[in-house]
């Protein structure tokens, strides 16, 4: 949602209490039709027949599921500001103490960051979607089999994994040199930052221009019927 949009809605308290009542509304039938999906695939049910029986196991464990996912949620968020904030330090002393080495560790600190949120994101997910194992009555014999990867299967996981880490690589080796990049125009949308007035208006345009020092301003006109 664009950022303006967001400051009117919060700043009248009618359309801030609306647009929260909708989002509470919205996640709480999220969460009693989470199960649909795996209904319609474990137990080949059609869509209507998969939203009644979702709603209906789902009714008397709203809350200890809620429960567990509020805590899954924090304990990642944890993770996420260790993470985060580890890489900070870090690249804060060698930017500020070992300088030649800074390029390579903020490319090693880039690589960390972007593998560390994909594996919290699966582990999270994956640990989300066994809390809904007990409410599907799914055989635990399928879930918890042992499974011993083939030769293959191991050296084309190494390889996958290997790829990928050389491409965040290449990437972060690239957004921090700006390869072949000149320096991007900064271009004031609107005339709007910072709650410098109402959008597309000369004052909004002059306070931007003038606090900010973009390149440019853009704004957007629109023909009246007097002309």
């Amino acid at each position: 949602m664009p950022e303006f949009i967001l400051s009117f809605l919060t700043k009248n308290l009618l359309y801030f209490t609306l647009m929260i009542v909708g989002w509470l509304l919205l996640a709480y039938l999220a969460f009693c039709w989470v199960l649909i999906l795996p209904l319609m695939v474990l137990e080949n049910l059609d869509t209507k027949s998969a939203f009644q029986r979702s709603w209906e196991l789902t009714k008397k464990k709203r809350l200890p599921l809620l429960g567990k996912l509020i805590l899954l949620t924090l304990f990642n968020t944890v993770l996420y500001f260790l993470l985060f904030g580890a890489g900070y330090i870090i690249q804060a002393i060698f930017d500020s103490w070992i300088k030649p080495a800074a390029l390579p560790v903020a490319v090693v600190n880039l690589i960390v960051m972007q593998l560390g949120s994909e594996i919290l994101s699966i582990f999270s997910t994956v640990v989300a979607i066994s809390f809904l194992f007990p409410l599907l009555n799914v055989d635990e014999k399928i879930v918890t089999q042992d499974l011993k990867p083939s030769k293959k299967l191991k050296v084309g996981f190494t390889v996958t994994a290997t790829l990928i880490t050389l491409l965040f690589a290449a990437n972060g080796l690239l957004y921090f040199t700006k390869f072949d990049q000149n320096k991007p125009l900064i271009i004031s949308h609107r005339g709007v930052s910072e709650e410098n007035g109402v959008q597309n208006t000369l004052p909004a345009l002059r306070a931007t221009s003038t606090k900010l020092k973009p390149d440019y301003v853009e704004m957007d006109i629109h023909e009246t019927k007097d002309g």
